[in-house]
């Protein structure tokens, strides 16, 4: 399949109920700015297809719930998680899964991308997969089914409390209080991060604080003051 997004948004035109498209591997998987996600056979690729009851400015959060999902289960499995805004799931500063959210008229699509059962990796990548860090091999599809339901957990938290999921949220964060720098496609900014109730980025220099709905993270200063990555 060349991308469980495209094909999602494709029959989600066609069809009114809520759905997922899954796939063995993608071979134009992709990321946030049409950024290339590798997605060779071993790895969990699917979309999410949802038609929330809930207000527009609310979709931003479906992304956000879905990184703690995946998160939580890696926690159940003995890994320790972190989120990198807006869509990454780390381990050890490593990327181990991916999500896109794009929302397109009265329908959302989240897509996930998890490395599972791979070890090898292209040179510029730096990533990690549960094979990797557990020394054994997983079910792709046990894994989407674990995922989902610790989604569903976060997903009625839109509805009913929100403070509580951000909270969550900049726990898990590896961004908050760091010195980061974000292309927003026009330029870049700067700024000390944090999350706000609508999990947008905030940036704080000089006094001026800056709000960021959208953007690629290019570089995390570390907290103790150590070297740009």
């Amino acid at each position: 399949m060349s991308s469980t997004n495209d094909l999602a948004k494709e029959l989600a035109e066609k069809r009114c109920e809520e759905f997922i498209v899954l796939a063995e591997s993608q071979t134009s998987g992709r990321g946030r700015n049409e950024r290339s996600w590798y997605s060779p056979p071993g790895g969990l690729y699917f979309s999410l297809v949802l038609r929330p009851d809930f207000d527009f400015d609310k979709y931003p959060l479906i992304g956000l719930a879905m990184g703690l999902a995946i998160a939580q289960i890696l926690d159940d499995l003995g890994i320790e998680a972190k989120l990198k805004w807006p869509n990454d799931v780390l381990v050890n500063d490593k990327k181990i899964a991916g999500i896109l959210a794009e929302s397109k008229h009265n329908y959302f699509v989240v897509g996930v991308g998890v490395n599972v059962n791979n070890y090898d990796f292209p040179d510029d990548l730096r990533a990690t997969s549960l094979s990797t860090e557990l020394g054994d091999v997983l079910s792709t599809k046990w894994l989407m089914v674990k995922i989902l339901k610790s989604f569903e957990g976060f997903y009625v938290r839109i509805l009913k409390g929100v403070k509580e999921l951000i909270d969550e949220y900049r726990g898990r964060s590896s961004l908050i209080g760091k010195e980061v720098e974000v292309d927003l496609g026009n330029g870049t900014v700067e700024g000390r991060a944090d999350i706000d109730d609508r999990g947008r980025l905030i940036l704080t220099r000089g006094g001026f604080r800056r709000v960021v709905g959208a953007g690629e993270i290019t570089k995390v200063k570390r907290a103790e003051g150590g070297k740009n990555r």
